[in-house]
């Protein structure tokens, strides 16, 4: 499952959820400083704390509306579902 936005608190929750039930999740976020992005850091690191398999959580740094950075992430990451 792609998450946009998975470094934000809704987006970080939802990933969490995502991967309890088992799904596979790939996290993508441009970490603007639409506010602290220290906070933003700190998501991710819980997350990949709890699921250090990079199978389960792959996390891009990267702008959903920069065109050759969403091609490259679904031709690796082939998400089912958005």
């Amino acid at each position: 499952v792609l998450v946009t936005g998975g470094a934000g608190f809704i987006g970080s929750h939802v990933a969490e959820l995502l991967l309890e039930r088992g799904d596979d999740v790939v996290i993508v976020d441009e970490m603007n400083d639409y506010y602290d992005v220290h906070i933003k850091e700190n998501n991710l690191r819980i997350l990949r704390e709890k699921y250090p398999d990079k199978k389960r959580l792959q996390i891009y740094f990267g702008d959903i509306c920069d065109e050759e950075c969403m091609m490259n992430l679904f031709e690796v990451e082939r998400p089912e579902w958005v």
